[in-house]
């Protein structure tokens, strides 16, 4: 089984970005989406609901730290009685991507994951102002995510965009940073950089 953790800010696209993979890969590979919301209010999982795949919530907390037992309760039983080929993680906007790692590397989950994709989504036209308020923990998200993908750059001019994209890349220089409108991508260029 594949684990696609879609992670960044909230605002910065992930939802509108998992509904473009299940309706790319969602027919031919059984799907599973987990939404964390922080909220009690599941706004997430109702707008992933028609669009592919098996859309599970977990509302009223973080599955980082509060609900830690409970996501990995979900996620055994998600292997177990499941059996999806691909699991879209998509945590609150302020899971801590490190901590969710940890709870994968568990030797319950040894034999049922192959693969663990880290998916940052960030927003570029508010990056910056959270890197600069936020510089510790976004640094943390940035190096533990395995591609980038720059959202709204319709939205920022070139250079900005440009800026952005360098940030990114000095905090990660492993990382590959796609720049994307509307959580759009270029499906060749997302595969080869995973």
């Amino acid at each position: 089984m594949i684990v696609d953790i879609v992670y960044g800010f909230l605002g910065s696209g992930k939802t509108t970005f998992i509904r473009k993979v299940l309706e790319r890969w969602g027919s031919e590979q059984k799907t599973v989406v987990l939404v964390n919301e922080f909220g009690d209010v599941g706004i997430d999982g109702e707008l992933l609901k028609n669009h592919g795949g098996n859309v599970l919530e977990m509302p009223s907390g973080c599955i980082c730290c509060t609900l830690q037992a409970d996501f990995r309760s979900q996620m055994l039983e998600i292997c177990n009685v499941i059996r999806p080929e691909r699991v879209i993680i998509e945590p609150t906007g302020v899971a801590t991507i490190a901590q969710i790692q940890s709870i994968f590397q568990a030797e319950l989950f040894e034999d049922a994951i192959d693969k663990i994709h880290n998916v940052m989504v960030a927003d570029a036209t508010g990056f910056m102002g959270l890197y600069k308020a936020n510089r510790h923990f976004v640094e943390s998200q940035v190096r533990n995510a395995h591609l980038a993908l720059l959202n709204k750059c319709d939205k920022v001019d070139k250079r900005k965009a440009s800026v952005t994209q360098g940030a990114i890349s000095a905090i990660n220089p492993d990382i590959i940073v796609l720049m994307t409108e509307f959580g759009a991508v270029d499906w060749g260029e997302y595969q080869f950089a995973l």
